[in-house]
Formats: C-alpha cells, sequence, structure tokens
C-alpha cells in the first residue's frame, strides 16, 4: 500500500471485493484471451490481483472456462476465486457483483496492467460518500466534436467536456447489483458500467485517471506494451479503450 493510503482513510479490507474482468475473448486482440498473456514476467491476470490484493479482502475473477485451472495454477492466485465469464462484459460483471457479499467493489480489467495504486486509492477514498466512482482523463482534441446520425449530422460535443472513462472503479455493492438487475430484465445494455449506474439514477463522481492507464485493444497495443516494459520508448501510442 503506497504512502498515501496511510494517510487517508480508506475502507477495511474486509469490506471490499475486487471484481476482475478477464472473460473477453480478444476479438480486437488477434483473437486472443489477454489474461494469461506474460508482460514483464508475470500474467496480466497476476498483474491485476496484485494491484487489487492490498485493499480487497475478497477477489473474484471472471475467465474464460477454458482457462480457469491453467489460472489456479499460478503462484499468486490461491487467495482468488476463479468463475467463467458470462457472454458479454455486462453479464460478467452482473455474476461477479452477485457473487460478493462487500460494502464497496473495485472494479478492474486484465486489459489495463499499468493501472496504480494511487488510481484505486482516489477511487477508495471517494466512493464511501458518492457510491459510484471513476477514474477519467480529459481527451486532448483539436478539431470540433459531434455525434452523427448516419451520415448526418447530429448534434456537437463540447470537446472542453469531453472525457474518457477508465477501469479501475469502484461501486457500493448494492447499487452496482441493483443496476444490473434492472438492465437484466429490462434489456439495458451499455457499454461502461459507469452508465448502468446512471441509468439508475445514480450520480458517478469522476476522479483523475492516468493517460498511462492505457488499455490493451489491439496486437499493436502489446507491442508498444512490450517496449514499455522493458524501458524502451514505444514506436507509436498506445490508445485508450472502450470501457
Amino acid at each position: 500500500m503506497s504512502d498515501t493510503a496511510m494517510a487517508c482513510e480508506l475502507p477495511s479490507r474486509d469490506s471490499v471485493t475486487a471484481l476482475i474482468l478477464g472473460a473477453g475473448r480478444g476479438e480486437r486482440f488477434g483473437n486472443r484471451p489477454k489474461a494469461m498473456l506474460e508482460l514483464g514476467g508475470r500474467t496480466l491476470l497476476e498483474r491485476a490481483i496484485n494491484l487489487v490484493r492490498p485493499y480487497a479482502g475478497q477477489i473474484i475473477a471472471g475467465l474464460p472456462e477454458e482457462l480457469i485451472d491453467e489460472a489456479r495454477k499460478l503462484s499468486d492466485t490461491a487467495d482468488v476465486r476463479f468463475v467463467p465469464g458470462g457472454k458479454t462484459r455486462q453479464e460478467t460483471v452482473s455474476k461477479l457483483a452477485s457473487l460478493s457479499q462487500s460494502d464497496f467493489v473495485i472494479l478492474h480489467e486484465v486489459a489495463r496492467p499499468f493501472a496504480t495504486p494511487e488510481l484505486i486509492e482516489r477511487l477508495l477514498e471517494s466512493v464511501r460518500t458518492c457510491g459510484a466512482v471513476t477514474c477519467a482523463v480529459p481527451i486532448p482534441v483539436r478539431d470540433g466534436l459531434a455525434v452523427r446520425d448516419g451520415d448526418v449530422l447530429s448534434e456537437p460535443l463540447d470537446r472542453e467536456r469531453v472525457v474518457a472513462i477508465q477501469v479501475p472503479q469502484a461501486f457500493r455493492r448494492d447499487w452496482l447489483v441493483e443496476a444490473s438487475c434492472r438492465a437484466a430484465t429490462e434489456g439495458w445494455f451499455e457499454p461502461s458500467t459507469t452508465f448502468l449506474l446512471q441509468r439508475c439514477g445514480r450520480v458517478v463522481k469522476l476522479v483523475d485517471g492516468d493517460p498511462d492507464n492505457v488499455k490493451l485493444t489491439w496486437p499493436s497495443d502489446w507491442d508498444a506494451a512490450v517496449q514499455r516494459e522493458r524501458g524502451s520508448p514505444p514506436a507509436g501510442p498506445l490508445q485508450q479503450g472502450n470501457v
């Protein structure tokens, strides 16, 4: 745990469950599931587990079913509960949340290997009072932004207000379970868990994210991540991915 945690009041470990998303099939990543890929001598799964372990008394990871036995053999996973993920990210989040009994959950994903303890601590500092919080970073944009409707201009976006939503995120567990149940009942689908909470009328607080907390989405991202881990400047910038 970083020095920052010593100076602020974080929820107790026993009141926090970490939910780790690693069940994706990596369609945009060359059809390679990411959880068991090694970066810097550790799998992406291990990196995610080691990040959240100091803050969470329970860790639940959603993986492709065929990778669960392999994951259990890793040295850093003895305290982790592995379950098969759902067909979609939203289904996996719902499944993992239903297995937790804690007050709060940290939502993290194996595809973000450069997340830091400082991000986790910012989230946990806020979740006690706001109930739903996500990391976010401003998007530097030169051009005007707009929403389109097919090939027709629909409405403008204020580029000064646009941000990239990042994982990790933190929520009150009961709020997340409520949102997941309503989504299943009413047929909601949202690309980000934060928007499910918002759709239930919850206010989602933004805390400072980290531009280096990139998501491995395309094959070129992996090459850049390997170079970065070796201390070499990436050949091209890693891209912010969807959450």
